[in-house]
């Protein structure tokens, strides 16, 4: 009885990892969360301030890219994460200054 109700709420059947695979793909995964905030920290707020958030975006992907090479989706995912966070990041900034 119990299994014929759980085959009928229609979750996947892929093995776990699979699943845990396919979150982290859609997200920031820790470890990039962690290296990202590590390279804005580090970085002298006046750069972080002067650059328009178009070229400010761009300029950290580059950077992160530098130390840790992304395929295509992760490219994205974390530009996008970037541009949500770019008046966070600024604010950051100028209390340092």
């Amino acid at each position: 009885m119990a299994i014929s109700i759980i085959n009928s709420l229609n979750f996947p059947t892929t093995p776990r990892n699979n699943v845990e695979i396919h979150q982290q793909g859609d997200v920031m995964t820790p470890l990039m969360l962690r290296q990202l905030w590590t390279l804005i920290e580090t970085t002298q707020a006046n750069m972080l301030l002067k650059l328009d958030d178009a070229s400010l975006a761009q300029w950290l992907l580059k950077q992160f890219q530098t130390n840790s090479p992304l395929d295509r989706e992760q490219t994205s995912i974390l530009n996008a994460y970037i541009r949500s966070k770019l008046s966070l990041i600024r604010d950051l900034a100028q209390e340092r200054m």
